[in-house]
């Protein structure tokens, strides 16, 4: 299973997300709405039941009617208010928390930034140590290196690195690896130029903009590497092995910058040589 494994984040559960992760990396989350959301919801009693138990308690209660009556409306309206709190709760809870995610997503990757950038820290130092190649993260040949504690490190960095990048909901657009675009959260892209091909009506392809392309290759061959082993493809990003790809957790804004690059990098376009324009 890999390390690198990120929560099902949706809307649905997006606010947990973010709480799930300033608690692992010991912060305060930002609210108490889903623990007050637990409250509205936790188990009651069912009126009819209550009203049941109700009738069968005043045969054999030796209580003063009067007592009894009062005590019992008040058990019923308790039972009562807390079905409609947390119908008329469940109704409007969603939408407020739809309106509150972007600011909560902005304070997010502020607050969250600086642990995990100690959390990057470690893994770069911890992958300059490592087995070289497809070995790193291989228990045997870390024992074999005497790099036991920095595979410790690398592997609780590499968990603590999706926490983070789980407070985001992923997207699958279907031209871009689905691998990749699990990344882009803590993976920031390089500028990715659109591959441009020479018209032809042969089957040999042409590229006409190689030297303009070292981001866009960058990109393709990390999501090619991340395919094959996410977790490696991290470490080997930790290590520098790929141009302009560095680990740290996106802003929205960042991370719709980084989708879009991871976008480009499988774009490609048709021209006629002479009429070529060089992409910036």
């Amino acid at each position: 299973m890999d390390l690198f494994t990120l929560k099902l984040t949706s809307s649905h559960n997006q606010l947990q997300s973010i709480s799930d992760a300033y608690t692992a990396f010991g912060l305060t989350p930002l609210t108490r709405a889903l623990d007050i959301r637990n409250l509205v919801n936790s188990k009651g009693e069912d009126v009819n039941v209550l009203a049941a138990r109700l009738a069968h308690e005043a045969i054999t209660t030796d209580q003063n009617p009067s007592e009894w009556y009062a005590s019992a409306l008040g058990q019923i309206r308790d039972a009562q208010a807390k079905e409609l709190l947390a119908n008329a709760f469940n109704r409007s809870f969603s939408a407020a928390v739809a309106q509150s995610l972007p600011q909560y997503l902005e304070e997010a990757s502020a607050d969250l930034t600086p642990t995990l950038d100690k959390v990057i820290r470690k893994l770069t130092t911890a992958a300059g140590k490592l087995p070289a190649g497809k070995l790193a993260l291989d228990p045997e040949a870390n024992l074999q290196n005497n790099t036991g504690t920095p595979l410790i490190e690398a592997r609780n960095a590499l968990t603590q690195l999706a926490t983070a990048a789980s407070i985001y909901q992923a997207t699958k657009p279907s031209d871009v690896p689905v691998t990749l675009n699990r990344i882009p959260a803590v993976v920031d892209l390089p500028t990715a130029i659109r591959e441009q091909i020479r018209a032809s009506v042969g089957v040999d392809i042409t590229v006409l903009n190689k030297t303009e392309l070292a981001g866009t290759y960058a990109i393709r061959r990390l999501a090619q590497d991340a395919k094959d082993d996410i977790d490696l493809a991290l470490v080997d990003v930790a290590r520098g092995a790929y141009e302009g790809v560095t680990l740290k957790l996106a802003t929205p804004e960042e991370l719709g910058e980084r989708r879009a690059n991871a976008t480009a990098a499988y774009k490609r376009e048709t021209v006629r040589e002479g009429s070529r324009i060089r992409v910036s």
